[in-house]
């Protein structure tokens, strides 16, 4: 049978069946100096991924806080200031609350950078929601301090009366998910 397909194919009678066969020597330093790229560069492509979705709400978020009124104190001791709602915020030194002319939608959302105490007026169908830093504090209708610390990132949220529920921002979090105190 083999005499037979070789005439077929046309294949030279002589073949070396046991001819070395030459293999490229890849020294083991190469290949791992090789590996070590390889998951360098796919540990540099997953945190830029996964900081690209991080980053998304910053434009976003800019662009709203351009349009809401801005508070900033810039004293050395607190300074109050009261919302449309009839809420009270106590802004402590060199921090900045931004916030609407007017509570117009389902919810009322303030925006924070730093250090402030908030009295918050009740209203059931219109919660308020204080955005600090990667924080959400969603209000039930309460006083509460929120403490961020500028070096270490850390938030504080000290719960002086009533009840608040606070999540990580861009979870989608109802109040009985995530962590509720109450005071």
């Amino acid at each position: 049978l083999w005499p037979k397909i070789k005439a077929e194919v046309g294949e030279p009678e002589e073949i070396m069946m046991d001819a070395p066969v030459r293999t490229r020597v890849i020294p083991i330093w190469l290949r791992w100096s090789g590996a070590a790229a390889l998951i360098t560069g796919l540990a540099l492509g997953a945190g830029w991924w996964w900081g690209q979705g991080r980053q998304q709400n910053g434009p976003v978020r800019q662009k709203l806080m351009a349009a809401l009124h801005h508070a900033e104190n810039l004293t050395a001791k607190a300074d109050t200031i009261y919302l449309v709602d009839n809420s009270m915020v106590v802004l402590e030194p060199h921090a900045s609350l931004y916030y609407p002319e007017r509570f117009d939608g389902p919810r009322r959302e303030v925006y924070l950078e730093g250090n402030a105490f908030f009295s918050i007026a009740g209203r059931p169908g219109q919660p308020f929601y204080v955005f600090s830093k990667k924080i959400v504090t969603h209000v039930l209708g309460t006083s509460f301090l929120i403490r961020t610390d500028a070096i270490t990132d850390h938030i504080e949220v000290s719960v002086r009366s009533g009840k608040v529920a606070v999540y990580e921002e861009g979870e989608t979090a109802t109040p009985s998910e995530s962590k509720q105190w109450t005071n």
